[in-house]
């Protein structure tokens, strides 16, 4: 009588499955992801896939929650990576360094995942980037470089938004561009700043 074989642990094959997966995602992108190739690169058939994820879209979601949580650290080491600055700068310094070393994961995460907070009128959660940002904009009000009147979603969003773009702009059109992007980032996130100032 031949031995039972082990049943592979769950959380294990997971793991194999979305290293796979993210290995996919860097070389071709979100788009390129194969339900097939994740399998062959696991040994497993496509249709043993979704014993442990529901679809493409699942692997994808996960893959984004995971870029969420790297950005959520990215911010937090951002901080101390420009103690100098001022923290609403440092953290917009933070998102466009990690804009450009993980560019996959910058993609996955604005294109897959959705925000969990459907209006202003609901609490920010504890354990994400915004979270972060907000509180940034919260300590800038306390220390009087910001006025104080302004609207902490309104700033947190302005400050985003110019990230975000920079960030998109040269990981798009301004790719190969020479420039000195890093001064340039600088010298607007100053600049906002400025314009919200007391």
């Amino acid at each position: 009588m031949s031995p039972r074989r082990k049943k592979p642990d769950p959380e294990k094959v997971r793991e194999e499955i979305l290293a796979a997966a993210r290995a996919q995602v860097s070389e071709g992108g979100p788009e390129g992801l194969s339900l097939r190739g994740v399998a062959r690169a696991v040994g497993y058939s496509p249709a043993g896939l979704y014993e442990y994820f529901d679809s493409r879209d699942a692997i994808l979601e996960a893959l984004a929650r995971r870029a969420s949580a790297s950005l959520t650290r990215a911010f937090i080491e951002g901080r101390g990576k420009a103690p100098d600055e001022p923290p609403l700068v440092a953290l917009g310094l933070a998102y466009l360094r990690f804009s450009r070393e993980n560019r996959e994961d910058f993609a996955l995460l604005f294109q897959r995942l959705r925000s969990t907070r459907r209006g202003l009128e609901a609490p920010v959660g504890t354990d994400s980037s915004y979270a972060l940002l907000r509180a940034a904009v919260e300590e800038a009000r306390e220390a009087g470089t910001l006025d104080g009147a302004a609207d902490p979603d309104a700033v947190a969003y302005a400050f985003w938004s110019l990230a975000h773009g920079m960030a998109t702009l040269q990981a798009g059109h301004l790719q190969g561009f020479d420039a000195d992007f890093e001064a340039a980032d600088r010298a607007a996130l100053r600049a906002l700043l400025a314009g919200f100032s007391a």
